[in-house]
């Protein structure tokens, strides 16, 4: 019964994925109203519980399952950080936006508050960035 709701899950969760993604690439806003940082992190740190799952749980189905979100998660950030780009962007912005707190440093720039999220501080954000 548990496996059969962990493949029900893991089936149902990539589908997720699928309006959020078409939502980016029709983005015309710069993202405001997203969160590439999350999103990255959320990837990044889906990753250890996939090689646990590999070198630790040996389970076929646990591996598929968090391949498949690894995979929609990948292709969420990929086509933001597209988005982004093919509205301008430089690929410095798509970094701060990736990681705005250790960007901001090794830019020597703040990127916090509003100006992330709002559409007229995300057009300051990609202008300064140019």
């Amino acid at each position: 019964m548990v496996s059969a709701l962990y493949i029900c899950s893991g089936l149902l969760l990539p589908l997720f994925y699928i309006p959020q993604i078409l939502r980016l690439w029709r983005d015309r806003t710069l993202l405001g109203s997203y969160s590439l940082c999350k999103a990255s992190a959320q990837l990044v740190l889906r990753v250890p519980a996939l090689l646990f799952a590999i070198s630790v749980v040996h389970s076929d189905l646990m591996i598929f399952v968090l391949t498949l979100d690894l995979i929609g998660r990948f292709a969420e950030v990929l086509v933001a950080m597209a988005s982004l780009r093919r509205q301008g962007g430089s690929w410095r912005h798509c970094i701060m936006r990736v990681a705005p707190l250790s960007a901001s440093r090794l830019f020597g720039r703040s990127n916090t508050g509003a100006s992330l999220t709002s559409r007229s501080g995300t057009q300051a954000s990609l202008e300064a960035s140019r």
